[in-house]
């Protein structure tokens, strides 16, 4: 976790993509502030580029996922 706002749900979290592997880690923002470190999920949403953090996925929602092994 990066940044959290437990009023709003907003997050900003580092993540590793197990499944795109161009893109093995990213920067995603969105209602991800009760995500816990290490926790599997699958985000959905959007591949957007800040103006000053650069290329973010946007989420608009997560589901908890199975890990991969």
């Amino acid at each position: 976790m990066l940044y959290t706002d437990d009023r709003t749900g907003f997050g900003v979290v580092e993540v590793t993509n197990l499944v795109d592997t161009d893109r093995r880690a990213a920067r995603a923002t969105g209602p991800l502030a009760r995500l816990t470190q290490g926790q599997p999920v699958a985000l959905h949403g959007r591949w957007t580029t800040h103006p000053q953090h650069g290329e973010t996925f946007s989420a608009d929602w997560f589901a908890p996922s199975t890990p991969v092994t």
